[in-house]
């Protein structure tokens, strides 16, 4: 089983089950990231797609997010986390490579209101806390991905 949760909901993955946080429609289904205790059982995902979806779960809930997320996913399967990195936004803010309202826009959200920013380091170290192994790190200016895959 394929799981994707992105927030836009105009860029769905076929053969993946598509879910969003933010909106639904014909192909994605709107859930919380509590939900997937009904939709997909232990262990039973070969692929997790996190597509700028973590920063509309509250902070103070990541950690038990993540733990439940990674508890769906097979051993050896992977889990990809792409979202805005809060140290990149504030570091291209502070350097006057980014106006105001795109800094705003990053931390707060252009179309839904975020509930929180993580850093990439952030996800990692708790990615690792449960054990997940690091395959790759990526930056895109205010974006990352990381790719993780459990033993």
């Amino acid at each position: 089983m394929k799981i994707y949760i992105s927030s836009d909901v105009k860029k769905h993955l076929p053969d993946y089950i598509n879910l969003s946080p933010c909106d639904s429609n014909d192909i994605f289904r709107m859930i919380t990231f509590e939900d997937l205790q009904s939709i997909i059982c232990d262990a039973e995902a070969m692929d997790i797609i996190v597509d700028h979806a973590l920063c509309y779960v509250e902070a103070s809930k990541i950690i038990d997010t993540l733990q439940l997320v990674i508890s769906k996913l097979h051993h050896g399967g992977k889990l990809t986390i792409c979202d805005m990195d809060l140290e990149e936004a504030i570091r291209l803010y502070s350097e006057y490579k980014m106006t105001l309202g795109e800094f705003n826009g990053c931390i707060h959200g252009f179309k839904y209101i975020k509930k929180s920013s993580f850093s990439q380091k952030t996800i990692v170290d708790i990615l690792k806390q449960y054990g997940l192994k690091i395959l790759k790190r990526r930056y895109n200016e205010t974006e990352f991905v990381v790719e993780a895959i459990r033993p």
